[in-house]
């Protein structure tokens, strides 16, 4: 068995985590795998993980992931070699791949992963006809969790008859093993007695970083707040602390390869997500023995609900208030940690592609 994996950018994301967790583990089935990027990454080490572990990448040659000449670059990929699925990730790579469809005499079976439980285009009318029209060509729809393939429905309910839901999954001995970092590696002002509150995720709109700011305010001069990842809000949120004048509490990393040495040095982890598919990252904390915060939002609510600690979307306030409640209660993260090390073992990346080899044998 043959597949091209399609994604925008091996940039940092939870897409982008799947695969390079689950392609090697692919291969060791049998399963040749390739991965053609839209553009090139700016960011982590997932190119690199993917190279020494022998995964092919095939880097487009047109400049704009936006360009319908994207399609004319997959066209030839595809006719060059004996796809048996062509299997995309996010948009707009979901766009290319399907309006192939009619471009290949023999095309090969086309599958979509769709990872988000909301995108922009939801926001207008004129992308549910588009939108339908694409799913159309897809043979088959995988949802990362049930709130994500709700939503879909919801949004186009034609695909509910070729739509399943597999839920993420994570290299749990990766995480296991990891080694924290020294505090004052990554905060040069820690103190003994700090605390580090991490939250890992780029700097979008939708992760909504600005109410972990705004909570950080609220928080006594000991509870710092670290931000991993690189984004284009970046500049934005660096005024913002400025402004605030937390400097020295709230801290910028900007995109790093020693993540989880960085999480496993945590004394809580926060996601504060405006919409998420999953938060794949929310159980690598768990993972890692970390008590997690996370939104009130479908996709994450499923995730942290009986393991961590919930608040209202974009309520600074209640952010605050857990996290100093957490803080002053070791006996209350003690047993999040447990509980939390219990549900991430649901999500391992063995099970994660065992299930997507049954749906790719099932479709061939």
């Amino acid at each position: 068995m043959k597949v091209l994996h399609v994604i925008n950018s091996l940039d940092i994301g939870g897409a982008q985590t799947l695969l390079t967790d689950s392609l090697p583990r692919f291969v060791e089935k049998k399963v040749e795998s390739e991965v053609f990027v839209l553009k090139k990454s700016s960011e982590g080490n997932f190119e690199e993980i993917l190279k020494s572990k022998g995964i092919n990448i095939i880097y487009s040659q047109v400049e704009q992931i936006y360009s319908p000449l994207q399609i004319l670059e997959l066209k030839r990929l595809i006719q060059q070699n004996s796809y048996d699925i062509v299997h995309s990730h996010t948009f707009p790579s979901q766009y290319w791949v399907s309006l192939l469809k009619n471009l290949i005499k023999k095309p090969p079976v086309f599958i979509t992963t769709e990872h988000n439980t909301s995108n922009r285009r939801r926001e207008k009318k004129v992308f549910k006809y588009l939108d339908k029209f694409i799913y159309r060509n897809y043979r088959h729809i995988v949802c990362i969790s049930e709130g994500t393939l709700s939503e879909l429905i919801t949004w186009v309910s034609d695909v509910k008859p070729k739509s399943s839901v597999i839920e993420n999954g994570i290299d749990l001995k990766k995480l296991t093993v990891a080694s924290p970092l020294n505090p004052k590696d990554i905060i040069p002002n820690y103190q003994d007695g700090d605390k580090i509150i991490v939250m890992v995720a780029r700097l979008t709109e939708q992760k909504d970083h600005k109410t972990v700011i705004q909570a950080a305010s609220k928080l006594p001069r000991n509870m710092h707040i670290v931000f991993v990842g690189g984004g284009e809000k970046y500049s934005e949120y660096e005024a913002m602390i400025k402004q605030n004048n937390l400097e020295s509490q709230v801290h910028l990393l900007g995109p790093r390869k020693d993540v989880p040495n960085i999480i496993k040095a945590a004394d809580l982890f926060v996601l504060s997500s405006h919409f998420e598919g999953f938060g794949l990252v929310v159980v690598e904390a768990m993972a890692s023995g970390i008590p997690v915060i996370g939104s009130d939002v479908t996709g994450l609510t499923d995730v942290v609900s009986g393991a961590g600690k919930l608040f209202q979307q974009g309520d600074s306030q209640e952010l605050a208030n857990i996290i100093i409640e957490l803080v002053n209660h070791p006996e209350m993260c003690t047993a999040m940690i447990e509980a939390g090390y219990k549900k991430s073992s649901l999500y391992s990346i063995e099970r994660f592609v065992d299930e997507h080899m049954k749906l790719y044998q099932s479709l061939l």
